[in-house]
């Protein structure tokens, strides 16, 4: 199931039933995030995927109380708060088989997951890497600030740049933010692929039914821009 995140339900509405393509995923059990489950997609991309593995968390991140602290630390260092499970998301990657792979997507949030394609890059010589980042990396204006922090999300963002074929982000305002004091090679790789919208997901209502009292709010838009 989803978190409940903004970019996971992303993920499963652009990723979701792409024609002409097979779209196998390896995700982590929502128990390793900091976020609830939600399963309101769950009958959505059932039968839209093709195999999905599931990492689990550590037994440690397991206890909410040690993970909202790890959380907390890593946003104080500005160490992408999931990176433990970059090893295990690798390991779990190399049971598919990953030399007949056409592509690579990692995408955030979290940005550890392009820590996760770093190291699956080597083993997919053959595939073109997207790196789809739902927020900038470095310089983000809402993060908390240290002294450190732009240096640390610099040296991450860095190596992802560097390796990815294509770094694409939701909107152009982001985009052009993220590549502002990127060098022309890095920002030539960079596009623009709009949040996924799916009517099917949205049903007009016809006024022919009775909602019971019952209304449904839907925020559908950009936040950047």
């Amino acid at each position: 199931p989803s978190v409940a995140g903004p970019s996971s339900f992303g993920a499963a509405r652009t990723l979701h039933g792409l024609a002409g393509w097979t779209v196998d995923v390896v995700t982590v059990d929502p128990e390793a995030c900091a976020l609830a489950a939600d399963h309101c997609l769950d009958d959505y991309v059932r039968g839209g995927f093709g195999e999905i593995l599931r990492v689990p968390a550590p037994g440690w991140a397991r206890n909410r109380v040690v993970r909202r602290g790890w959380m907390a630390l890593a946003a104080a260092s500005h160490v992408p708060d999931l990176w433990y499970l970059a090893g295990p998301l690798v390991t779990a990657a190399r049971r598919l088989e990953l030399g007949r792979y056409d592509a690579l997507i990692t995408w955030t949030q979290q940005h550890a997951s392009h820590l996760a394609g770093c190291r699956l890059r080597p083993f997919m010589t053959n595939a073109r890497w997207l790196a789809r980042l739902g927020d900038p990396w470095s310089g983000i204006p809402f993060a908390l600030r240290v002294p450190w922090g732009d240096a640390v999300d610099r040296l991450f963002e860095g190596r992802v740049f560097a390796l990815a074929d294509r770094i694409v982000f939701p909107s152009e305002e982001m985009r052009a933010y993220a590549m502002a004091a990127q060098p022309d090679a890095i920002a030539e790789k960079s596009a623009v692929l709009s949040h996924a919208y799916d009517e099917s997901l949205y049903p007009r209502d016809s006024g022919s039914e009775s909602r019971g009292g019952v209304y449904w709010v839907r925020c559908v838009g950009k936040h950047y821009g």
